[in-house]
């Protein structure tokens, strides 16, 4: 079998269009920067609400999120009542790795972003044996597609997970609005289960990781900063959530037909009924692991011109190449075929 091309983690263009029509609203644009990639701004202007919209590489979207932080020179990317300058992370994670553990690290950096108005405010407390953070938006409407919420609450659980060295086990998150477009998305940020339409905007975990030490330093938080957004939207690495365990056992199947569920339960040592409920609890099914990473796969390899779409089929795990074509349009809404030429007319 052919040696497996490296992975490229892609994300939903939802997020590149928001970002677009952010700077757009402030009258700026990204076209040098989507030229560098071979894209125009306006497909993604026209798509970017669509319930299937096209999926592309995760490092377009870091380079925009970057590029929008330092034009509109606003942390908050434009969605907010109100900017916040750049360096206001910088100064929250001064404050987070001096202090002794993550729960004074989280009292001390929402202290601050409460102390500076920063568009939002966070409450944080204690629930019997789980600690809890809200966030209120000041102003919900400038982020009526909750690209900003989903941006602040996946980022303070990715900074809790760096700043501790630690993955921080999710027990919940909840938010107050009804179920998005785009909350496909949501399984694969979050590994727990999701509440919509609740009357707070949430995250909660155990009380347990509030002593956990920080780990970090000042020379560390420079490099992280620097990185940022690398990961706000992926899960990371070492992620010990059943979601991810499947995902790391069905890798090993890649350009192979993937196993069945009671396979990769056996694989983990585990019987299938604990398993999918371990999964339950996260909030996703095996189906939708194995959709979301053949539907990665399948477009890494249909940006590469040399791609057959038979090669492709089989590549993602597919014995016929009628069954992954079906597959695939259930996914984006659109043929294999179709979907190489419109990413292709984005260069046109």
């Amino acid at each position: 079998m052919r040696a497996n091309p490296p992975r490229r983690k892609t994300v939903s263009s939802h997020y590149i269009g928001i970002l677009l029509a952010s700077l757009k609203q402030h009258g700026h644009n990204a076209d040098s920067l989507l030229a560098q990639h071979n894209f125009k701004a306006e497909q993604f202007l026209a798509n970017s609400h669509n319930p299937a919209p096209i999926r592309l590489p995760y490092h377009i979207l870091s380079s925009l999120v970057r590029h929008t932080w330092k034009t509109l020179d606003d942390e908050n990317l434009g969605l907010a009542d109100k900017r916040l300058p750049m360096g206001a992370l910088n100064y929250a994670g001064q404050l987070a790795v001096g202090a002794g553990n993550l729960g004074q690290a989280l009292g001390v950096m929402f202290g601050f972003y409460n102390y500076i108005e920063s568009g939002l405010k966070i409450h944080h407390y204690i629930d019997d044996d789980e600690f809890v953070f809200e966030i209120d938006m000041r102003s919900p409407k400038p982020d009526f597609y909750h690209m900003l919420t989903d941006f602040i609450m996946a980022g303070v659980h990715r900074f809790c997970c760096w700043l501790t060295g630690k993955q921080i086990i999710l027990k919940a998150v909840t938010f107050n609005f009804s179920m998005p477009s785009h909350s496909y998305e949501y399984g694969l940020i979050y590994s727990c289960p999701l509440v919509f339409d609740a009357s707070t905007l949430s995250m909660r975990f155990s009380r347990e990781f509030l002593k956990l030490p920080v780990v970090q330093n000042t020379q560390e938080l420079a490099a992280y900063i620097s990185e940022s957004p690398k990961g706000l939207l992926l899960n990371p690495v070492d992620d010990d959530s059943y979601t991810i365990k499947v995902k790391r056992y069905i890798e090993t199947f890649r350009g192979k037909e993937l196993p069945t569920f009671e396979k990769v339960a056996a694989g983990l040592h585990m019987v299938p009924k604990t398993l999918r409920s371990h999964l339950k609890t996260e909030g996703i099914t095996y189906q939708k692991i194995k959709d979301v990473m053949r539907q990665d796969w399948a477009i890494h390899c249909l940006n590469q011109p040399h791609y057959s779409i038979a090669s492709i089929a089989e590549e993602v795990g597919f014995t016929e190449t009628g069954a992954f074509v079906r597959a695939f349009k259930s996914w984006t809404e659109m043929t294999p075929s179709v979907y190489r030429n419109k990413v292709l007319s984005l260069n046109s």
